[in-house]
């Protein structure tokens, strides 16, 4: 099995920002080599680049829309969250053509910020939702990502409820191999100390053998804290992969 790990959300704020850079800092293992950027004006391109990919991380929710129609969607208050993004698409008060657009101005926007962009993915994880999973499929395609989609498989777990794990098989390719990401799983983790917590992911990791996971994404989200970092970052979680034969790897 191999683990891809994803620092999402850079460019958000500058608290977020900052921490990231901590991570990075602290990260002697190599162990973060993809971070998700978010195309504002507090996206620069990192001091560490050379070792890190950088993804567009797509969102029509948080950030300045680049692009004329979400830009007017914007005036008329739409959308505003995920439910509300998801009831205007299904409505079809979002139009294709508008999601298409902006994907391309935040992708350019990044690009004539120096930014390389390897992989897709997206805030909250809107490119799993109806519409928005097809634009992105399509623009991936035109800009040769196509095999660069973070997986829209997901699973989320809380540390503080006895490790109890709940699956959200959301549009995930069928052609693809057996992946999953994490979304998230530091809920909690301010609870545990590293060798409690590695506990826990060697749970996981016996699990995830059983039922022949092949790769699997872990999306840690700086921005609400270092306590995920800290657990990723330490020798005890190194040597638990080890032990597991995990390999660390990088989207390409």
């Amino acid at each position: 099995m191999q683990i891809l790990f994803y620092m999402d959300d850079y460019g958000l704020n500058t608290g977020t920002n900052n921490n990231i850079n901590s991570v990075l800092l602290s990260d002697k293992n190599n162990i973060f080599g993809n971070i998700g950027v978010m195309a504002t004006g507090l996206a620069v391109p990192l001091k560490a680049a050379g070792r890190v990919n950088y993804g567009l991380h797509f969102d029509l929710m948080e950030i300045e829309p680049l692009s004329a129609g979400f830009k007017e969607y914007k005036k008329k208050k739409m959308p505003v969250n995920k439910s509300r993004l998801l009831l205007n698409l299904l409505s079809g008060r979002i139009d294709r053509k508008n999601i298409i657009e902006e994907l391309n101005a935040q992708y350019k926007y990044l690009q004539s910020k120096g930014f390389t962009i390897k992989y897709i993915d997206s805030h909250q994880n809107i490119h799993a939702l109806p519409v928005i999973s097809k634009c992105v499929a399509g623009f991936a395609a035109a800009k040769g990502l196509q095999g660069s989609i973070r997986s829209t498989k997901h699973i989320s777990f809380d540390f503080r409820k006895n490790f109890k794990m709940l699956v959200f098989d959301m549009l995930g390719d069928k052609n693809e191999k057996q992946t999953l990401v994490i979304n998230c799983p530091g809920y909690g983790l301010e609870y545990y100390n590293v060798t409690e917590a590695v506990l826990r992911w060697k749970q996981f990791f016996l699990k995830a053998k059983r039922v022949g996971l092949a790769q699997l994404g872990i999306a840690c989200h700086p921005g609400l804290g270092l306590a995920e970092s800290r657990i990723y970052t330490s020798l005890e979680f190194k040597k638990l992969l080890e032990e597991n034969n995990i390999r660390i790897a990088r989207k390409e």
